[in-house]
């Protein structure tokens, strides 16, 4: 998709770019990380679609969260964030992948703390190239390989 879009064709490029990306994100982690690996504590997944607001530049973002509860004294929790963002702009788009660990209980090699496990960013692209892009992200979190030797997670 390299051709110049009109207003009517980006705004649907955008919109069912997107929608993709939440689609294959949320199935990927549902079935291949959520229920592909065996997880200490209780596991919740949640998954969403942001778009800035406010004074904040323009960007869509899809995002899936996996949440570890642990309960002892008190209620810690490790979460895990598998992210696509697009920031669209008149000069030019930029696309990153990432997966954060937010962890208040150390696993595998991480200890407490937050931790980027994997980054990938694309800058300087017009809007069609970057919603071409955006399965090369997502591809790049799928072949993410840490969640055994950084995390400690063993196969189901």
């Amino acid at each position: 998709m390299t051709d110049p879009l009109s207003a009517e064709q980006a705004v649907m490029a955008l919109l069912t770019a997107m929608r993709t990306c939440r689609r294959d994100l949320e199935r990927f982690v549902v079935d291949g990380i959520w229920l592909g690996y065996d997880w200490p504590g209780e596991v919740l997944c949640y998954g969403r679609l942001d778009v800035g607001w406010g004074d904040e530049p323009a960007r869509f973002e899809v995002c899936q969260e996996l949440r570890m509860v642990f309960e002892a004294a008190e209620v810690r929790t490790n979460e895990l964030y598998l992210r696509v963002r697009l920031e669209p702009s008149a000069e030019a788009c930029r696309v990153e992948s990432m997966i954060e660990a937010h962890l208040d209980v150390p696993m595998g090699r991480r200890g407490e703390g937050s931790h980027v496990l994997h980054r990938h960013v694309s800058t300087g692209l017009t809007l069609p190239q970057a919603l071409d892009v955006l399965p090369d992200h997502l591809g790049r979190l799928y072949r993410y390989d840490g969640w055994t030797t950084d995390l400690g997670l063993r196969r189901a």
